[in-house]
């Protein structure tokens, strides 16, 4: 099982989520780090970079090219009741070194809200927020062997 806790930085309104893998009491243990890297990082959060916890935190022009590649696909992913699982990491995962690029479809009844279902599933597979829509998001992992996608250089 894979669990998120979620905070509000008050200083700058910031929403950052930690993901810990296979401890049910990770809510509990996740609360006092999440608090402890609000002054790491909102200074970035601040400034418009998005911080996923991996190294792949895309810029907005990356952001917007990987948003009209995406603009056609249909979701193959979804996040139901359950919540993110390690199925659906390991599916996400799958689908990812497919296509690189993809839609995750979060269903109403899904325990946390889309918000905080993007920032854990970008987490626990290591890929980048491209986009949140209504409830769907939008992530992208470079291909290790043959990448197709070309992201516009950063800066």
């Amino acid at each position: 099982m894979v669990n998120a806790k979620g905070i509000t930085c008050p200083q700058n309104g910031a929403y950052i989520v930690a993901v810990v893998h296979g401890l049910d009491r990770a809510v509990h243990v996740a609360e006092p780090l999440v608090k402890s890297l609000f002054q790491l990082i909102s200074s970035d959060v601040s400034h418009g970079r998005g911080v996923t916890g991996n190294d792949m935190d895309l810029t907005g022009k990356q952001r917007r090219h990987l948003r009209g590649l995406a603009h056609h696909l249909d979701p193959v992913v979804t996040v139901g009741k359950e919540g993110v699982t390690d199925s659906v990491v390991d599916k996400l995962n799958y689908e990812l070194e497919l296509r690189e690029l993809l839609k995750v479809k979060v269903t109403q009844n899904a325990p946390e809200s889309v918000k905080e279902t993007a920032v854990a599933l970008a987490a626990a597979s290591k890929s980048g927020l491209a986009q949140t829509i209504g409830r769907t998001v939008v992530l992208y992992r470079r291909r290790k062997e043959k990448p197709e996608i070309r992201l516009p250089k950063a800066g």
